[in-house]
Parts: structure tokens; sequence; C-alpha cells
């Protein structure tokens, strides 16, 4: 029996429960109830933070988009290192991966804050991309680039991710270079 008790944050705590069962779990059918175990307090609990189970794969989805970020932002600019950093992170966490790129949660239930990080992201994707164009960023260049570029990536990591690849086509410079010809 769940144990029902004040948590200071509760918010945190049921994204990372449920973080932890998506991660155990590798698919996003999480339940409120099962979160609100994980985390120690009564399901009711889960309702003060999240108004459903979409609100929270919003919400633990925008952490994946966090370390995202953060990866990109080591690749420097360098798109081929984009492009590993997006990998890397398919490779690392699948589940959250395709949380994060899947329909289990509408962009609108995001907060305010989940928005931003996600646009953090794609704002280090842009400047990467106008930095090997050597172009503005408002550029229209280099949004077509990027967008052609991420799309590159991001089925390249769907193609890995469900074993579809040969082993051939699964290496770090064979990425490579299916980048510079982009």
């Amino acid at each position: 029996m769940t144990k029902s008790y004040h948590h200071g944050e509760l918010r945190e705590a049921l994204i990372a429960a449920g973080a932890a069962a998506l991660e155990e779990t590798g698919n996003t059918d999480i339940s409120l109830r099962e979160t609100a175990r994980r985390a120690g307090v009564s399901p009711t609990a889960t309702y003060r933070h999240f108004a459903s189970k979409e609100a929270l794969l919003a919400a633990i989805a925008g952490r994946g988009f966090c370390d995202l970020e953060q990866r990109f932002t080591k690749a420097q600019g360098d798109l081929t290192g984009f492009g590993h950093a997006y990998i890397s992170f398919a490779r690392d966490r699948p589940a959250m991966f395709r949380l994060m790129f899947g329909g289990a949660y509408s962009i609108s239930t995001l907060s305010e804050d989940e928005r931003k990080v996600g646009h953090d992201a794609y704002s280090t994707l842009i400047k990467a991309v106008a930095q090997s164009l050597d172009l503005p960023v408002d550029d229209p260049k280099v949004l077509h680039h990027a967008v052609n570029t991420w799309s590159l990536v991001h089925g390249y990591a769907m193609l890995l991710l469900d074993d579809r690849l040969p082993d051939a086509a699964q290496s770090d410079g064979f990425l490579a270079k299916m980048l510079k010809r982009n």
C-alpha cells in the first residue's frame, strides 16, 4: 500500500518517477497511479500538478529536450557533432527519444518552460547550420538546410532504433559521410 504524505517537490518527483518508468518499460504507457506509487504519494496527488497522463508525458519529454539541448551545446556548432549527439541520444535513451518525437502528447500540453527548452534545442541546430553555411540565422537557406539535416538524422535514428539498417550503415563514420553530403 502506498503511504500518503506531504512531498515538498512533488512535481519533480512525479516527473522523475515517470521518466524512470519510461526508461524501465520502454514505452509511454505510464499510468498516473503507477507514477504516484513510484513517487510514494497517493494517486490523487498527481492531479495537483498534472491534469492528465498526457501532461505528465509532456513534462517528461521536456526533461529529454533538456538533455538533448545540452548534448547539442557540447557539439559546439558543428553539424557532424550535432548528428552524432542526436544519434547518441537516441541510442542511449530510446524510450525517451520515442516519447519526445512520437505522438504521446500534444505540443500544446507543454508548459512555457518546456516549450523554451525545445526551442533552445532547435535554436542550437539553426545556429550550427548558419555557422556551417557562413550565413545569418534568418537566411531562408539556413532553415532549408536545418530541416533537411534534422530530417536526415532523425530518419537515420529511427531506422537505427528499429534495427532496419545494415551493419555497414551503423557506424559513426557512415553518419559523418552522410552529413558531409547533406
